[in-house]
């Protein structure tokens, strides 16, 4: 199993959607047709979740 030492502080869940978009896994989907990005399917939890999400589906 993977450890983690590092604890990572987001000022709201806006920044936390956004720093999530820069993961490499991620930003190739930017280099995708608008018709291969509507492949893609983003699903987030209430109480927040939504929130991240709305950040990410923006790419």
């Amino acid at each position: 199993m993977a450890s983690y030492d590092k604890t990572i502080i987001f000022r709201d869940r806006i920044d936390a959607g956004r720093r999530l978009t820069t993961h490499s896994e991620l930003q190739n989907i930017k280099s995708l047709s608008p018709g291969e990005k509507r492949s893609f399917l983003v699903i987030s939890l209430p109480r927040g979740g939504t929130v991240v999400g709305d950040e990410v589906a923006k790419l």
